[in-house]
């Protein structure tokens, strides 16, 4: 998340629920049109999130939302060896399954080429990822030193 060990993530990185998900499956869903040809989009979609944090500057502030969420992810992933705040604990992993129901409905919309199943899943995954990433900067708040809120305790 935080690439060339500054420890700020780059603009890139901090696009909260990027469109990745979206461009992987319009990229999938043109196999209609052009047939093996998607694999080529596919292939661009998927070299495009492996590059992304390293074509983007680090961020200049911590100010912002998507700034904060990222951190806050960071401070997620760590859990094990910094516990988060008693009230950070289950949200997160409920707002992961839900982000996780949406799959089956977008991978059974391809197959079918359902386009209103396929938007159905998206919608389900991005609502969870995105409410998901709305949690971390709640939790960058709380942890973070120095902000109003920063070192609460882990009650």
């Amino acid at each position: 998340m935080t690439p060339r060990g500054s420890g700020t993530p780059t603009r890139g990185a901090s696009t909260p629920a990027s469109p990745g998900p979206a461009a992987l499956v319009a990229a999938i869903w043109t196999s209609t049109w052009i047939g093996w040809w998607s694999l080529v989009l596919v292939g661009v979609v998927c070299l495009w999130l492996a590059i992304n944090l390293k074509v983007f500057p680090p961020a200049r502030s911590l100010d912002h939302w998507a700034t904060r969420a990222v951190l806050g992810e960071t401070f997620w992933a760590n859990r094990k060896e910094v516990a988060v705040p008693k009230r950070h604990r289950v949200a997160p992993n409920v707002l992961i399954a839900i982000n996780t129901l949406g799959l089956p409905f977008i991978i059974s919309g391809l197959i079918a080429h359902d386009g209103w199943v396929v938007l159905f899943g998206l919608a389900v995954h991005m609502a969870g990822k995105n409410w998901f990433i709305d949690r971390m900067t709640l939790l960058y708040d709380d942890m973070a030193p120095g902000r109003p809120h920063g070192n609460s305790p882990v009650a």
